[in-house]
């Protein structure tokens, strides 16, 4: 295979233009013909000008906002009907942060949701990581009623479903010390912080970028880890970067750790509208621990585990 052209993977993608003929350029008269000039094609701009730049610019970042706040939607099930919304809202966060579960200071919450006599609340939070956090409340009571905390049924994103999925992930340390008791008590107590969970960590997985003709000899091999490092360390400090071959688990895959979490949040948001070879990149938050054991199952063996 020839080597892989550098300036192919680091370009945004081309954008298309696609042009549409303009129901005013047709006189409504059929006895007019249409005019030379509504048959013009219209020029594509130049892929690399700032105004194909800063479009691209500009989606990247609604692009990753709107993954975002997918991330950091939480659902609370089991209530009594007769719950009060603001009530047990302050109760939940009250418990949070008595738990240490609260990265900063201010309300963690953006907005809340709840139908009348329902059994089952929406919690918008600020951030993906006090959305996990969140998760670690699970089994604990409110009104003597245990509570279930997930994410919500149809979640598609790359977090932790439940805290069982986190248990899974993080090897059970996330709950081990956090005593399953009523979130009233909670509140008026002076507990020791629990060992908050942190699964937006600085590994990224991009998702089936290559194929495993790509990648057959060792010179394929070390041609693709060339160029993947060439973009990848435009967004950061890499510390290391990992390509399953043929045979082994997560192939097609590209895990890269870069030094902090702060850098892969930023590459993330980048990466998520480029393409590589002509392909969309899919990436996501890869748990450190799966990472550094080399453990590269796919979320839907994770998910086949948690739910047997």
């Amino acid at each position: 295979m020839p080597k892989r052209n550098r300036s192919r993977s680091s370009s945004y993608s081309r954008s298309r233009s696609r042009s549409r003929s303009s129901s005013s350029s047709y006189s409504s008269s059929p006895s007019r013909s249409p005019s030379p000039t509504s048959r013009a094609m219209v020029p594509m701009p130049d892929p690399d000008s700032s105004l194909v730049v800063d479009f691209l610019h500009s989606f990247q970042e609604s692009n990753a906002a709107r993954s975002d706040k997918i991330d950091s939607r939480i659902y609370i099930d089991n209530l009594p009907t007769d719950t009060d919304e603001a009530e047990f809202t302050d109760t939940f966060i009250s418990s949070m942060r008595a738990l240490g579960l609260i990265t900063r200071q201010g309300s963690p919450l953006l907005n809340s949701w709840r139908p009348k006599n329902s059994t089952f609340i929406f919690f918008d939070f600020r951030s993906v990581e006090e959305a996990n956090n969140a998760l670690t409340l699970q089994g604990m009571t409110y009104r003597s009623k245990e509570i279930k905390v997930s994410r919500p049924k149809h979640y598609t994103g790359s977090q932790p479903m439940n805290a069982n999925a986190m248990s899974t992930l993080f090897g059970n340390y996330a709950n081990k010390n956090i005593q399953k008791m009523p979130l009233e008590e909670i509140c008026k107590k002076n507990l020791p912080s629990t060992r908050r969970i942190d699964p937006v960590t600085k590994v990224l997985v991009l998702r089936n970028i290559i194929t495993a003709s790509e990648i057959q000899t060792d010179t394929e091999y070390l041609d693709i880890i060339s160029d993947l490092r060439f973009e990848l360390e435009k967004h950061g400090t890499i510390l290391s970067l990992s390509v399953p071959r043929c045979g082994e688990k997560g192939i097609g895959n590209v895990y890269v750790e870069y030094s902090n979490v702060t850098e892969a949040s930023n590459a993330r948001k980048i990466i998520a509208t480029k393409r590589f070879a002509g392909k969309w990149v899919d990436v996501r938050f890869f748990p450190a621990i799966m990472y550094e054991n080399k453990d590269f199952r796919e979320s839907w063996e994770i998910n086949a585990i948690t739910n047997t």
